[in-house]
């Protein structure tokens, strides 16, 4: 249909097709029209916790939000947000944006710049204060950009990653590490054989052993739990052979 210049498509990766266009007034567009419900192939009527291997409900939704501590905590506790609560980042800055407009401290000549209050004081570190073209020694008054404001606000507040699983199956899970929460996919060998291992799927909703089972009957291959002292408090599945691919598009 590209060919006939029908459609246009566009490939943002390797292998990876996108439609861009469609040529609205062609004849041959004009009569076609959506597959009703009962015209669809069962496959797509299926809901996602039907298609999903057994014990995995879908991926579930990763996002990094901030906790609520520090100087900043009483910047955020006048819109109910207690300490130790987790808060996302557009949402902060929500809440910032509004303290400012409901205290009427953004300037008028500029409106990129922010009056700083006591409060945002505690916020803000001195060095990036601005003193104002009215400041005295007997009234000092300072200035910041708000979106140095944003910034510093936020850069006090610790990051962490919620896991909140597919389907609201559970309550969401906090994962307090640096570095993003990931299912770990290697392949080994041991005594001449391929061990493909696959550690930390608790964390992402999905019984090991239910899952152990579906490698089996879908790679045709033994595979369980194992202790693996480099997997310190993680369940580890292992299956014989080479599958990191397979794995993987059985998650995803």
């Amino acid at each position: 249909m590209q060919n006939e210049r029908l459609i246009e498509l566009g490939e943002p990766k390797p292998g990876i097709f996108v439609l861009k266009s469609i040529l609205r007034d062609n004849l041959d567009l004009l009569g076609m029209s959506r597959l009703s419900e009962s015209d669809q192939p069962s496959v797509l009527k299926s809901s996602p916790s039907k298609i999903w291997p057994l014990g995995y409900f879908g991926p579930p939704h990763i996002e990094d939000v901030r906790i609520v501590t520090g100087p900043a905590s009483a910047l955020f506790s006048q819109a109910g947000y207690g300490p130790n609560t987790c808060i996302s980042q557009s949402e902060a800055r929500k809440l910032i944006d509004s303290y400012v407009h409901q205290r009427g401290i953004q300037r008028q000549d500029d409106p990129s710049l922010v009056l700083l209050d006591s409060l945002l004081m505690k916020v803000c570190d001195p060095k990036f204060y601005i003193e104002a073209p009215e400041s005295s020694l007997s009234k000092p008054v300072y200035l910041i950009p708000l979106q140095k404001l944003h910034a510093l606000a936020l850069q006090s507040l610790p990051v962490v990653y919620r896991i909140s699983p597919a389907e609201g199956r559970g309550a969401p899970i906090l994962w307090r590490k640096n570095e993003a929460p990931c299912i770990q996919i290697s392949t080994v060998t041991k005594n001449g054989r391929k061990l493909t291992r696959i550690a930390n799927l608790p964390l992402f909703t999905i019984d090991s052993d239910a899952f152990a089972k579906r490698l089996q009957l879908m790679l045709a291959c033994s595979a369980g739990r194992v202790d693996e002292p480099q997997y310190a408090k993680m369940d580890v599945i292992q299956a014989q052979g080479s599958h990191e691919v397979a794995v993987s598009k059985i998650l995803t």
